[in-house]
């Protein structure tokens, strides 16, 4: 300034630890987006966060601004891209300057806007449908029916590039198919107090959450008895119990063809694939895949496990012994034990205690009215 007074404009903030986390084990995915200030001091926070092997947030940088526009954004992310050697204004900047990366946009920002428009609840029914299709030729089906519904919502979704936010399109290989930008919304909520304070004091909040948060969830990792995370355990558990309703076929080497009701799949488990293409998008095969790698036992036939003969042996034959006594009849279990558990005394509260002196004194007084009311006597 003229008047030699020093004005913070962006501050930037990325550390060396959290940044070398993020490349050696996380997923190499990053959301980004920006949140203003509440405070007195006017401005925005834009901030990258990825995703952990956990599926859990990951901040990797974030970054103080006077204004989120086009310029702060390449400013960022010019800054970002140096680290790891790599919203306005947000998705041409990405382009620009992530000529090779993915590009994504948040499914959950593009229905509410195309809520707005087509308010029916079918168009959003339609749409989470293309959102979720893991193969072009569905996509293709549900977009043709929403083009037989209405053109115009046919032509605003192929305006947002569905390349961008259907899975149908997503790369192989970064093992997340988010469609949705959760993980930075859930940043942006953890440090809503912190915006509420000086710039300094801001940036050391977030500081030390960060630093907690990674600490927290190492420990939570190493302490599962779990050789996966904990998470992803869980998720397969419960993919385990969909995986019955699936038939398999054997077409071959560690292939299987898998089918439920008039859907089916080819399943290579060399390769790790599935037809419907979501085990390698997510890196966790789902009940298509699992149901193939089950293989119920090998026969006993042909084992020696049976009788051999015992002709040319000395003592008498099996068939020459007596039958086994036959066997006692089953006996019921006892019954349980019965234990007396003593009734344990209402607490009454004071409602309760007032309408208990409330009904004796009525009978009290119902009995003998004189008696009852000569101590109240003034």
């Amino acid at each position: 300034m003229p008047d030699s007074t020093t004005l913070l404009s962006n501050f930037y903030m990325c550390f060396k630890v959290v940044r070398d986390g993020w490349l050696e084990k996380c997923k190499l995915v990053i959301g980004l987006d920006g949140c203003f200030l509440k405070g007195k001091v006017r401005g925005g926070v834009l901030s990258a966060v990825g995703r952990d092997a956990n599926n859990h947030i990951y901040p990797i940088a974030w970054v103080v601004v006077c204004v989120e526009n086009k310029e702060t954004w390449k400013w960022f992310i010019d800054l970002l891209m140096d680290d790891i050697n790599g919203c306005i204004g947000l998705l041409q900047v990405v382009k620009e300057r992530c000529l090779e990366a993915e590009h994504k946009q948040c499914a959950r920002h593009i229905v509410a806007n195309f809520s707005k428009r087509f308010t029916d609840q079918e168009y959003k029914k339609l749409f989470w449908r293309v959102v979720r299709a893991t193969t072009v030729e569905k996509v293709r089906g549900v977009m043709e029916k929403i083009k037989s519904v209405d053109t115009h919502a046919y032509d605003y979704l192929i305006d947002r590039d569905p390349t961008t936010w259907s899975k149908a399109f997503f790369q192989e290989g970064r093992d997340c198919d988010a469609v949705e930008n959760g993980v930075i919304e859930s940043f942006n909520s953890a440090i809503r107090h912190a915006r509420r304070r000086p710039i300094i004091s801001m940036l050391e909040e977030i500081r030390l959450f960060v630093m907690e948060r990674i600490y927290t969830q190492r420990v939570e990792g190493m302490e599962s008895y779990l050789d996966i995370c904990p998470t992803i355990g869980k998720h397969i558990e419960e993919l385990k119990v969909k995986q019955r309703l699936w038939g398999v076929t054997h077409c071959g080497y560690q292939k299987y063809d898998v089918r439920f009701t008039d859907v089916a799949y080819g399943v290579d488990l060399i390769a790790n694939k599935c037809a419907c293409r979501i085990w390698q998008l997510t890196g966790i095969p789902l009940p298509s895949s699992s149901k193939g790698s089950r293989v119920g036992p090998s026969s006993s036939r042909g084992s020696g496990a049976g009788p051999s003969s015992s002709r040319g042996t000395e003592g008498p034959s099996p068939a020459a012994q007596p039958p086994p006594p036959p066997r006692p009849a089953a006996q019921p279990p006892p019954p349980p034990p019965t234990v007396h558990v003593p009734r344990r005394r209402a607490q009454v509260g004071r409602s309760g205690r007032r309408k208990y002196f409330e009904r004796i004194i009525k009978q009290a007084v119902k009995r003998n009215w004189e008696q009852c009311i000569e101590p109240f006597s003034y």
